[in-house]
């Protein structure tokens, strides 16, 4: 069964797992909708592997926990305009102490590089009277396993969880 639910709130779903979640699904559907699908991670039992010939490394093997997604815990999060969005190899991207944002694993940004170079990327001043300058823009971060995405959107997603 799915509610409807804040983007604060979902981030706090998430956040309870204390793990980065699973991207599902990322999709455009109707003009400039953005359909982002994450699910939880859970652990599952560790197989055991043979030896790598290295004691200190089966070692650290061993005390290690596998995640897999858990599909019973998903969030679908619709951006229905949005302005740009990337994805990024979460291996290659740092931590920037100068960007100011909330969240862990879906992060809201009040100052980021990408709101930054925007001017540079779009025309950001579409309406002459500014009511569509930066300022109503906000930056979206959905940080999961493997990729981050990030979104520029003049309104919060929609969010459905799915528990």
């Amino acid at each position: 069964m799915s509610q409807h639910i804040m983007f604060t709130e979902a981030g706090r779903l998430v956040d309870a797992s204390h793990r980065a979640p699973f991207l599902l699904t990322l999709r455009e559907e109707d003009e400039n909708e953005l359909h982002i699908t994450i699910c939880c991670a859970k652990t599952v039992p560790n197989v055991q592997t043979s030896s790598t010939g290295n004691a200190a490394l089966d070692g650290i093997l061993a005390r290690c926990t596998s995640l897999c997604p858990d599909e019973s815990a998903k969030i679908e999060l619709v951006f229905e305009n949005y302005l740009l969005y990337q994805v990024r190899n979460e291996s290659y991207c740092v931590f920037d102490a100068d960007e100011v944002r909330s969240g862990t694993y879906l992060c809201t940004f009040e100052r980021s590089k990408l709101l930054d170079y925007l001017p540079h990327a779009i025309d950001v001043h579409l309406i002459p009277d500014g009511t569509d300058a930066p300022a109503s823009w906000k930056h979206y971060g959905v940080y999961t396993q493997n990729q981050i995405i990030d979104v520029i959107a003049p309104s919060e997603p929609t969010v459905h969880a799915f528990f």
